[in-house]
């Protein structure tokens, strides 16, 4: 496949990105892309335990240097109980639109989809007004107030953080994940994933890989996660961690395909799992999906690695 690389560089104001690169394949395109808008939202989800990242970097990030305080947590508590009232609970009726067809990932029922419609909208807004309009499409005018007021609590802090080392960060690392997507193979990779899983992708697909920047002072774990045509990942700057890892990408990408078979096909497989005789069969076939990712990020790591760091690896 070919990558055609192109550089957008925005402000936060003009655009939903304050840097952002695209890889191009075949069928599918890869915006790799950076706001700060949503990296602020991630960080709340993620000190309040609302999202599949450990709290500890983030909170040392605030208590040691942005000045952590009582109304900091008074905050953070209100932004917990607006998630459990108007993004987790089945509260409102304006449902969540999902660009799926019904099959497997919405068997989880709307709360999940309404989870995802939430942050994207974070993921998606190059300001506070933009996304207080998105959320009242989601909720309330209240509800998007409230959502609002605690984002431009913490915003003038975290802004300053963010020019001085999130967009940094990711004004480095996006290109970084763009130029080895070539040498990886991702585009090959991606193709093994569409066919492996049976997906059904427009002839013209487009996938966001959104960036989270992990504060480089303080790391004892990263993350990423697919938000239906979103695939979110924490970067940090540090040898160690050797940068973007692009096996834990093609993972949450083939979630992505996963979920683009025909509903049909999924409905044939969980048949095969009901009627199979051990009381575990249907436990079984809920974390097929992510048997499926784990199993072409192996493959990708293989190709990385040497035998014996391989062996290690696994």
């Amino acid at each position: 496949m070919r990558a055609l690389v192109i550089l957008t560089l925005a402000s936060a104001v003009g655009c939903a990105q304050d840097f952002e690169r695209a890889w191009r394949g075949e069928r599918l395109t890869i915006r790799v892309r950076a706001g700060a808008i949503g990296n602020l939202a991630w960080q709340l989800d993620t000190l309040s335990g609302h999202s599949n990242t450990k709290p500890k970097d983030y909170e040392d990030l605030w208590r040691n240097d942005l000045a952590w305080s009582a109304e900091d947590a008074r905050q953070l508590e209100q932004w917990s109980v607006l998630y459990d009232r108007y993004r987790r609970e089945k509260t409102e009726n304006r449902r969540a639109r999902s660009p799926y067809p019904q099959n497997y990932a919405r068997f989880y029922g709307n709360s999940v989809a309404r989870d995802y419609a939430f942050r994207i909208a974070a993921l998606n807004s190059p300001d506070l007004v933009a996304l207080r309009h998105s959320y009242q499409k989601l909720c309330s005018r209240t509800c998007a107030d409230s959502f609002i007021n605690v984002l431009q609590h913490f915003w003038p802090r975290f802004s300053t953080w963010w020019q001085q080392e999130g967009l940094p960060t990711a004004s480095q690392m996006v290109p970084q994940i763009v130029a080895k997507a070539a040498d990886f193979g991702l585009g090959a990779l991606c193709e093994s994933g569409i066919r492996f899983t049976a997906a059904e992708l427009p002839a013209r697909h487009e996938v966001a890989l959104d960036i989270a920047v992990h504060p480089k002072k303080y790391l004892t774990n990263y993350t990423a996660t697919v938000l239906e045509n979103h695939v979110l990942t924490e970067v940090v700057d540090d040898p160690e961690v050797g940068g973007p890892r692009l096996p834990g990408v093609i993972h949450e990408l083939t979630h992505h395909f996963y979920d683009f078979a025909r509903r049909s096909a999924h409905t044939r497989l969980v048949e095969r799992f009901v009627q199979r005789p051990e009381p575990y069969s249907t436990a079984a076939y809920s974390v097929l999906n992510e048997v499926l990712a784990v199993g072409l990020q192996m493959l990708a790591e293989k190709s990385l690695r040497s035998p014996p760091d391989y062996a290690k690896f696994i």
